[in-house]
């Protein structure tokens, strides 16, 4: 990693809010201290703001009462014997310091090198190549179906990667990520505190994921599906808000828009509300909960997403595209209810790229935006005929009554301004994708209870 030590300057008289967005703007976690004359005289870190603001200090607190006086650094000039001499001392045995600061002879930064850049001058061990990105990022709910997906993605972007999960849903989907140099798994939940602060303090940016999703599961267990996806969520946001994590982003749900009053009418992130299920209402006191949190740094972003489809490395088979595509391939037919009720649809690997784009937009850009996440809106109707296409010989069943109020479509223009997320997975090829999964065996009885969320709390579940 090269960057030029400018981008991380600040004076002992900025305050700590300063040193935060300094931090957000380089996607470092540090910045470096310099008096009038440029030289360096202390370094501030991340870990050292969020101590500081456990200890009650304010945003306003200067920064040269948290800063390290006497911080590790390297002459720009240092031979290699020299960089030797550093590795062996002292304050280095016990910092081991990620980024260390280059000085010129003046004492003035110029650059930053890593510990892996030193290692490798002095001939010792090298990790794998240092990410050109130093944040960690930290997923709650990573080991379900968008999570899995998602931390993938970020560690081969070159992120640090720290998942919180309870496993309600086991750990297959991230078990092969362990002993991975850039992934933390950590067990726990959310509805306990000192399960979040350990994780959350040391956080760049959060992703919450982890509530109860779908109606069947939310309408099982009303009191439960409160305490995760309204309590729980809450004090996840307002901890992040105190802390002044950077960057939140929670995902909600199209289903917010639920019951349109207009179903042939496209939606957008500014129309009109009409949930029709407990699981959508608790999405939208959440959204607003967190939109109410956003203060200083704390930039909170809400994700909309449309019915999500297609494989992942935890598979589902509750989601209308997957589902009526398993029974074509391994029942030879599918039933369609209604039929004719709308529904915006988005591949889970699409889902995992607005993500990403929201961690790395511009801060001032991002802070209160809620963006719809979709691709196309079908009828339900079309989604059986693109299965029967992808399937030869599948025989469709009809019925009437669908038993669901939702019908709505919903434009992701937004999105695609705002963030250059376009959604180039079409409902077709998910559906192809998911035919080959489940044709090759990679995907086993799709009716087992770890492919459906309304069957997580069964008692038996999982091991227990």
């Amino acid at each position: 990693m090269v960057m030029d030590a400018r981008l991380l300057i600040v004076g002992p008289g900025d305050s700590l809010l300063d040193a935060i967005q300094v931090m957000d703007r380089a996607h470092v976690g540090l910045v470096l201290v310099v008096d009038g004359e440029g030289r360096l005289v202390g370094v501030v870190v991340d870990g050292d703001v969020r101590r500081a603001l456990i200890h009650g200090k304010g945003l306003d607190e200067k920064i040269d009462t948290v800063m390290t006086r006497d911080p590790v650094c390297v002459r720009a000039e240092a031979t290699d014997a020299e960089v030797v001499q550093l590795l062996q001392g002292p304050d280095f045995a016990v910092r081991t310091p990620a980024l260390i600061p280059a000085v010129d002879p003046e004492g003035r930064p110029v650059r930053i090198y890593t510990a892996a850049e030193l290692l490798g001058r002095s001939g010792g061990p090298q990790e794998e190549a240092v990410p050109a990105r130093q944040g960690r990022i930290v997923v709650i709910g990573g080991a379900g179906y968008v999570g899995s997906v998602l931390v993938r993605q970020l560690l081969q972007t070159g992120y640090n990667v720290t998942v919180l999960d309870s496993l309600l849903y086991g750990d297959a989907s991230i078990r092969e990520l362990d002993g991975h140099p850039r992934f933390e798994f950590v067990r726990g939940d959310t509805r306990h505190i000192d399960d979040l602060v350990p994780v959350i303090r040391k956080a760049s940016a959060v992703v919450h994921l982890a509530e109860l999703v779908g109606d069947p599961l939310c309408d099982r267990d009303p009191q439960m599906t409160f305490e995760i996806n309204c309590a729980a969520t809450s004090a996840v946001a307002r901890m992040c808000g105190y802390l002044q994590v950077n960057r939140f982003v929670y995902l909600s749900s199209c289903s917010v828009y639920g019951g349109s009053s207009d179903p042939d009418a496209v939606l957008d992130e500014r129309s009109e509300l009409a949930p029709v299920s407990v699981y959508a209402r608790t999405k939208i006191n959440s959204e607003r909960l967190i939109l109410s949190v956003a203060d200083g740094n704390f930039s909170p972003v809400v994700l909309r997403l449309g019915t999500v489809f297609g494989l992942s490395h935890r598979p589902r088979f509750d989601l209308v595209v997957n589902i009526l595509t398993a029974r074509a391939v391994r029942e030879g037919k599918v039933h369609i209810h209604g039929g004719g009720q709308w529904r915006p649809f988005v591949h889970v690997g699409d889902v995992a790229r607005a993500i990403s784009l929201v961690l790395e937009a511009p801060l001032e850009q991002m802070k209160g935006q809620v963006f719809n996440v979709v691709g196309a809106s079908h009828r339900i109707e079309e989604v059986g005929q693109m299965i029967a296409t992808a399937v030869p010989g599948t025989r469709i069943v009809s019925e009437k009554d669908s038993g669901d109020r939702r019908n709505y479509r919903v434009s992701g223009e937004k999105a695609l301004k705002k963030l250059g997320l376009s959604t180039p997975v079409t409902g077709q090829e998910g559906i192809s994708e998911m035919v080959s999964a489940l044709r090759s065996g990679a995907v086993g009885d799709h009716r087992a209870r770890e492919y459906t969320n309304a069957r997580a709390f069964d008692e038996d579940a999982y091991g227990g």
